[in-house]
């Protein structure tokens, strides 16, 4: 059995960051060829570089953050951490509680995986029972109750890579419920990333965390970006007035999705939602529109 198979999650983290600091690189995840400034599309750059991962300057409008709820990455739009960052800019808060973040946690709790996704489907249907953990976007992977346990302990690890042992069932940063415990991590994760941007600049890097990362949707002769990871560094770059960011595609073929392609989705594919449920969902996501109203949350 390989050593990286044996290692435990946060410390294989560490061994891999390790690794790309001394210039060593698993033949999956190579350096990114950097290709700002050079091309204006993802798709030119995936050609360029041969399928290799690349980085390209993406506007912020293009950028859609906080997963599911595909909020674009700009000032005005809602996004709980973007606004959550203006406020403590502007010195209109100082905690966790009584902050957009907060509120909007409190406001979008989906109860099902159909929730998440934003689609309104018949009792019996399989996205009804499985649970909000389990999502996945239907071009990526195809939603299970494993992959809701997956994610809880992936979830767990990055929690304690940040300082807290906070578990995984306390919430993902994404959706609410999450507790009050979780909540404030994610604030103060935000905070410092606030301030070491304000202070510094944002500052790129070839390390495996040392970019912001996206899976590009594309639709006739436009594209969105997906964000994670990274949904800190972005929202604290949009509150901080950029309007463009560099952002990591990877160099599996599912880093650049285009919407014809819908009868190859894994989700598709296993019979979870239907075609006309997947375009949905990618059409929500690509006009960056929520799965909920906006009013439950702006009110809150």
């Amino acid at each position: 059995m390989r050593m990286q198979q044996l290692l435990p999650t946060t410390l294989k983290k560490t061994f891999n960051q390790s690794l790309h600091r001394l210039g060593y690189y698993r033949r999956f995840e190579l350096p990114p060829v950097d290709l700002r400034g050079l091309v204006e599309g993802p798709e030119e750059a995936y050609r360029r570089c041969g399928g290799l991962p690349f980085v390209l300057d993406v506007p912020l409008s293009n950028c859609r953050g906080m997963l599911p709820a595909a909020f674009p990455c700009i000032k005005g739009s809602g996004h709980p951490y973007i606004e959550t960052a203006i406020q403590l800019l502007n010195g209109r808060i100082s905690c966790y509680q009584g902050s957009p973040l907060f509120f909007y946690y409190q406001s979008f709790q989906p109860r099902d995986l159909s929730e998440v996704y934003g689609l309104e489907l018949r009792e019996g249907h399989p996205a009804k029972a499985l649970p909000p953990f389990s999502f996945v976007f239907p071009w990526v992977g195809s939603p299970s109750r494993y992959s809701a346990r997956r994610r809880s302990a992936s979830l767990a690890a990055e929690n304690k890579t940040h300082g807290q042992a906070v578990s995984g069932d306390a919430g993902w940063h994404s959706i609410g419920p999450v507790s009050l415990e979780k909540g404030e991590l994610e604030f103060a994760r935000l905070g410092h990333i606030l301030g070491e941007i304000e202070a510094h600049g944002y500052i790129r890097s070839d390390a495996l965390d040392g970019d912001v990362y996206g899976v590009v949707l594309i639709h006739d002769d436009d594209f969105v970006v997906t964000i994670a990871p990274g949904q800190h560094r972005i929202a604290a770059m949009a509150a901080l007035g950029y309007k463009k960011i560099p952002v990591r595609i990877g160099a599996k073929p599912v880093s650049i999705v285009r919407r014809e392609t819908v009868g190859s989705w894994p989700a598709v594919r296993d019979g979870v939602i239907s075609e006309i449920e997947a375009l949905s969902i990618f059409d929500r996501v690509f006009e960056g529109q929520q799965p909920f109203e906006k009013e439950s949350f702006r009110n809150a």
